[in-house]
């Protein structure tokens, strides 16, 4: 065992470890699933741990309404979000419950640090072995420190997953430079582009840019495998949906499409959307891009990465992060505005930032090094400024976030009238099954007070749980609620009632 740990890279698993205890330190200030995307996946992965198969009990958009009534309010899983930041779940859920889900989120994220490090160092282009050394370390250091997503690494969302598969991406076609090693980093990039796009909605996105990669490396037959691979498996997954949803499926893609907020996609029929109004909804929200890229790196990140990419504009990896940097966003605002417009960038852009921190710390590295022949300033002094300036903003931007959601906007407490297992409508439906363990149909504040008292017979709810008072949650909230719910009994905590 001693022979083994010596033989293990002692920096790449410190800061393993420094991540584990960073992102620990913030899931102990979550007390379960906060949004939608954590609450679905804690869900399905709880069912495959019970061996109830991969069904969710959340019927969290009208399209999904007629399957749900065909299975007893059970519907197939992963209709709209897909399988994987599920499936590595199970076994910790299996394990620990709804901490499990938890754990592996800090294990995942946590795993940002090394793969940070190593891309510093597969794309490194100091002169010396100790400015590679000091910028890989820098790079692991930014990564652990998790900017604007620390706190959200720790909680079973796609982003911890999805930055993961995606550094790996990179660090294949940092490493696809010889014939030699060429067929194996393409095999490598080609599963990192499947695991992608099973993992995000958006994530077959990543694929075609992985491969320009590849193509700039020479390696053509790996980048029309990685190409493909993307695509390919997105392709399959969908298919595996049509088969087993028929045209439920069906209406939930045509949801997804054209639903311009989440109101619109909870409701399940939106209007069809034309190309027109696509255009005009990613001008309108082509400034927040920027506001989101400021968020994730305090502002630090973004500027020090892109000067470092300027520094190694020619990379292979850099001229793909770069297409991916702006084809992301701009294809997911056009072709899903409202799904995207509630997260997608943010979360899909986990993909680039370990591999930012490796850009950042070359770049800081460099002025450091500037600074001390100019200024004879320690060649120490700028790294360290900027990794100071860096954990503390993300200290910051953890506790902001903690401030605004500082747990789930569901009352469990509340249904204490309601039966077990009996038919509730919900807010937020995903939340209410996630963290109440109940069966719940949403009810959309869209709705107008007959198609909510038709909705409440047809699936036979006689309880309603809203959301609290100026909620931001796509379903009635109690500031709607005596409107639309006319003849029902409000019994407090944001529950309803009807005769």
């Amino acid at each position: 065992m001693r022979t083994l740990l010596r033989t293990l890279p002692r920096t790449p698993l410190l800061l393993l470890c420094l991540g584990l205890v960073v992102h620990g330190a913030w899931a102990l200030t979550l007390p379960g699933p906060i949004d939608w995307d954590p609450a679905a996946a804690l869900e399905v992965a709880r069912a495959l741990a019970r061996g109830q198969g991969a069904v969710s009990r959340a019927t969290w958009s009208l399209a999904l309404l007629p399957l749900a009534e065909a299975h007893q309010g059970l519907t197939p899983a992963w209709l709209h979000w897909m399988p994987l930041p599920s499936l590595v779940t199970v076994p910790a859920v299996a394990l620990f419950g709804e901490p499990g889900s938890r754990l592996m989120s800090v294990f995942l994220g946590a795993c940002w640090a090394p793969l940070a490090w190593a891309l510093s160092r597969a794309l490194g282009q100091e002169s010396t072995a100790l400015g590679r050394d000091r910028a890989a370390l820098l790079a692991g250091l930014l990564a652990a420190a998790g900017g604007g997503y620390a706190r959200f690494l720790s909680t079973p969302d796609s982003i911890a997953l999805y930055g993961l598969v995606g550094s790996l991406g990179w660090l294949a076609v940092a490493r696809a430079r010889t014939a030699a090693t060429g067929t194996a980093t393409a095999l490598a990039t080609a599963l990192t582009a499947a695991l992608a796009a099973l993992t995000r909605g958006d994530g077959f996105l990543l694929a075609p840019c992985l491969a320009l990669g590849l193509w700039r490396q020479g390696q053509r037959r790996g980048a029309v495998l990685t190409a493909f691979a993307g695509p390919i498996a997105a392709a399959v997954w969908w298919g595996r949906n049509w088969s087993v949803a028929g045209d439920t499926a069906l209406s939930m893609r045509r949801a997804a499409a054209n639903a311009v907020d989440l109101v619109g996609l909870v409701g399940g029929q939106p209007a069809v959307l034309g190309l027109g109004p696509r255009l005009a909804h990613l001008a309108t929200a082509t400034p927040g891009l920027f506001k989101v890229a400021f968020a994730v790196g305090l502002g630090i990140l973004p500027i020090l990465a892109l000067f470092g990419a300027w520094r190694q504009r020619l990379s292979p990896v850099v001229l793909g992060a770069a297409s991916y940097l702006v084809a992301m966003p701009a294809l997911t605002l056009i072709a899903a505005p409202g799904v995207a417009g509630s997260g997608t960038p943010f979360r899909s852009g986990a993909a680039l930032f370990p591999l930012a921190c490796a850009l950042a710390s070359s770049a800081s590295i460099w002025l450091g090094d500037q600074a001390r022949a100019r200024r004879a300033y320690p060649s120490a002094f700028v790294p360290g400024l900027v990794l100071l300036a860096f954990a503390l903003g993300s200290i910051g931007a953890g506790l902001m976030t903690r401030a605004a959601r500082p747990h789930a906007t569901v009352d469990c407490q509340a249904l204490a009238p309601v039966p077990a297992q009996a038919p509730l409508l919900a807010a937020d439906p995903l939340l209410v099954t996630a963290l109440c363990d109940r069966p719940a149909t949403v009810i959309p504040a869209s709705l107008d007070p007959d198609a909510v008292q038709a909705l409440a017979q047809r699936v036979g709810a006689h309880f309603a749980l809203v959301a609290p008072s100026g909620s931001a949650s796509a379903g009635l909230n109690q500031d709607q609620a005596p409107a639309i719910l006319r003849g029902w009994t409000d019994q407090g905590g944001g529950l309803w009632s009807r005769p």
